[in-house]
């Protein structure tokens, strides 16, 4: 009797596990087209240090009004790379991408294909280093007296 129960629980469960999944592909909506709607465009765009950053560009191929513009840096890739490879979904949600924004995808600096600066003059390095220096400078030094 026991296993009879557990069956039919089982059962229950893998019905109600489908039932859900029928439902949302009921309520799936078309799979939204990304080349079809938006242009893509890649750059090289210059920082003021000199360094180029890899910058992806989609926007929207109807032009009669103008679009908000959401902005991706990271260090983790903006692939696909390549003028024909376009991504599935451009924004957090298939919804942005349906309302019409501007997405711009950027590789940090020295990530993927974004050039890095090969001397350590970078700002950061300049201010560890002057850091550094005015440590040293005023680190009291401690003589001993003998005692």
């Amino acid at each position: 009797m026991r296993i009879k129960r557990s069956y039919l629980a089982f059962l229950l469960m893998v019905f109600v596990f489908l039932f859900a999944g029928m439902q949302d592909l009921l309520t799936q909506e078309t799979v939204f087209d990304v080349k079809k709607h938006y242009a893509k465009a890649e750059y090289m765009i210059p920082m003021r240090d000199g360094i180029k950053l890899f910058t992806i560009i989609y926007t929207p191929k109807d032009t009669s009004q103008e679009y908000p513009i959401l902005l991706y840096r990271t260090p983790y890739s903006i692939r696909p790379y390549g003028p024909d490879n376009y991504r599935r979904r451009l924004g957090p949600s298939g919804k942005f991408d349906m309302d019409g924004y501007i997405f711009v995808y950027q590789d940090v600096r020295g990530k993927f294909k974004s050039k890095v600066n090969s001397r350590s003059s970078s700002r950061s390095s300049l201010i560890k280093r002057a850091l550094r220096t005015s440590m040293r400078i005023l680190t009291p030094t401690i003589q001993s007296n003998g005692c």
